[in-house]
């Protein structure tokens, strides 16, 4: 079998050409082989430890600068609960801290709540009351 090659190096120039094919009479497993490279594995991120004495607008500086705005507010919930998901925070308390806060986290929307209820990371006990979950750390880990 002939096959006709064509090749373009880096500076552009075009190289071309034709090669005789044979078929090969070793069976695959005689064939000598180059050993399968195993997929590389990327370090899945772990949430970063949290220090929970800083003030709350470094903890958000630290902690959610690139975030989502969901994540935001379940780091900002995490902040104001110190990361225990027994403790209760009120709606008007972390909206209050968000808009001391607009300049370096953006504008308050109670949208983001219902986002960061969306994937589990808060949960709410009852109507204006938010809890952390034991998931709300992946909201911490950047991808």
């Amino acid at each position: 079998m002939r096959v006709r090659v064509i090749v373009t190096d880096d500076q552009g120039k075009v190289h071309e050409g034709e090669v005789e094919l044979t078929a090969s009479s070793l069976r695959r497993s005689q064939q000598s082989r180059r050993p399968a490279s195993k997929p590389v594995k990327k370090p899945t991120p772990s949430p970063p430890s949290f220090v929970y004495t800083l003030n709350p607008r470094t903890f958000m500086n630290r902690y959610a600068r690139n975030g989502s705005s969901p994540q935001k507010f379940t780091l900002l919930l995490a902040c104001l609960s110190n990361g225990e998901t027994s403790k209760e925070v009120s709606f008007d308390a972390i909206k209050s801290q968000w808009e001391r806060m607009s300049g370096l986290i953006g504008k308050f929307n109670p949208s983001y709540s219902i986002r960061a209820k969306d994937q589990g990371w808060v949960d709410t006990k009852k109507a204006g009351i938010y809890v952390l979950t034991h998931s709300w750390k992946e909201a911490g880990s950047r991808e």
